[in-house]
Order: C-alpha cells, then sequence, then structure tokens
C-alpha cells in the first residue's frame, strides 16, 4: 500500500451482498460515482453508512463502461 490519503477514499453504501466468504458492496463516492468493492464476508458494514476505505494498487482491476470488458 502507499500514501494512507491517496490510497483511500470514502464512500456511502448503497447494497452489500454476501457471497460465502466474501461480500459485495455497492457504494457511491462522493460525488456520486458508483463503485464496486469486494471484501471479506466477516466484516459487518451497513448500507447507508459512509465507510473510509484503503485500496491495494496491486489487486485493482478496471472495466470499460461499454464493454463491460476487463482493461487492466
Amino acid at each position: 500500500m502507499g500514501d494512507n490519503d491517496k490510497d483511500s477514499f470514502d464512500c456511502e453504501l448503497d447494497v452489500v451482498e454476501l457471497l460465502g466468504k466474501e461480500k459485495i458492496m455497492y457504494a457511491k463516492l462522493p460525488k456520486g460515482r458508483e463503485i464496486i468493492i469486494s471484501v471479506p464476508g466477516h466484516i459487518n458494514y451497513i448500507p447507508g453508512n459512509t465507510y473510509k476505505f484503503l485500496f491495494d494498487r496491486e489487486v485493482l482491476h478496471f472495466f470499460d463502461s461499454e464493454t463491460e470488458k476487463r482493461i487492466n
């Protein structure tokens, strides 16, 4: 990981979906952009709350919004 300010973001959770040992969370960033986050399933998150997350640049995945294909 890198610098916490550079590698962190706040978002408001819309939906939390439990998928076995992981959760998929649909959230909105402060300017309204949507993001999907995968986290371990044992951590509790509440839809409607705002959380700060750190990310690891080594495991990020990017997708083309039109084709929905992975671009990295």
